[in-house]
């Protein structure tokens, strides 16, 4: 896998699962369904059913960026003697802005206060003038900045890199239920 799939806010993957595929659909959408497995305000979810399969979404941000199921396309094959194989296609985008909104703010904020602190103490301090005259290539400035820079540009595509294989498993997971739930009840 290379690293621009690594850190791409999408995964998918396939389930060969007991039973057969149009009714797990269908019992998916009467249950209503949620990739999480979470009821409640943080998993509001739209499902769709499509002709090819269905869709689940987010309905709202505080559904998107809580696992990062955001958006779930399941479609079925038969996979032969009372089983099917269910593919899914994970998106998960307001997740990985979200995750970047937090980053960027965790790093400019740091930085803006510092940069602030030191023309302020330039403004009153006579021995610091001549450190903010040149603070952007100071390295002492550098040295504090750098840090809260790389931070903020390392840990979101980190953060969805680590993320994948948790929502799947997450994903998977709550699948496999359903899927026994629905046998159980055939």
């Amino acid at each position: 896998m290379s690293l621009g799939e690594k850190i791409t806010p999408a995964f998918a993957g396939t389930l060969e699962l007991p039973g057969r595929g149009e009714p797990f659909l269908d019992r998916l959408v009467e249950e209503e369904f949620t990739p999480t497995g979470l009821t409640g305000p943080r998993a509001n979810y739209r499902l769709s059913r499509l002709e090819e399969g269905l869709l689940v979404e987010a309905a709202d941000l505080l559904t998107a960026i809580n696992i990062g199921l955001e958006r779930v396309a399941l479609a079925v094959t038969p996979a032969g003697a009372g089983r099917f194989r269910l593919t899914y296609q994970v998106l998960f985008p307001r997740w990985a802005r979200f995750c970047w909104t937090i980053s960027l703010c965790t790093t400019l904020v740091p930085v803006a206060l510092l940069t602030v602190a030191v023309f302020l103490a330039a403004a009153f301090i006579p021995a610091v003038r001549s450190f903010a005259g040149n603070t952007v290539l100071n390295p002492l400035y550098l040295v504090a900045v750098l840090p809260w820079v790389l931070f903020g540009l390392f840990l979101p595509p980190f953060l969805v890199a680590r993320h994948k294989p948790r929502a799947r498993e997450v994903l998977e997971r709550n699948l496999r239920l359903a899927a026994e739930r629905a046998a159980g009840a055939e």
